[in-house]
């Protein structure tokens, strides 16, 4: 998996691109890092790019979604496609995230 991201007026975004698996944890946790840095409210994750996920990345969502609540940020999931949005769906995601 390969991320971006952008800063704006306390809003983050990550344009996330590729597969999305166990193997990307040191990655997911240094993009966590950058998500809630001091000044963040909202975090914006595009999952357009993703084309695969596991359920170790389902998991990783979580654990953003957890660290996100304790710094009082929101966080939506923006524009999943393809397997990515049959497994948000199956997970019930939209009970977890705003997902847009």
């Amino acid at each position: 998996m390969h991320y971006t991201t952008h800063s704006s007026e306390g809003s983050c975004e990550a344009l996330m691109q590729g597969r999305f698996t166990f193997t990307d944890n040191e990655t997911f946790r240094q993009m966590l890092d950058e998500l809630t840095k001091p000044g963040i409210s909202q975090i914006i994750l595009d999952v357009a790019g993703i084309d695969y996920i596991d359920s170790a990345a389902l998991g990783m969502f979580l654990l953003l979604r957890d660290a996100a609540s304790k710094k009082h940020i929101s966080v939506t999931l923006k524009s999943p496609q393809g397997q990515v949005k049959k497994i948000f769906d199956v997970s019930r995601f939209d009970q977890l995230f705003k997902i847009i």
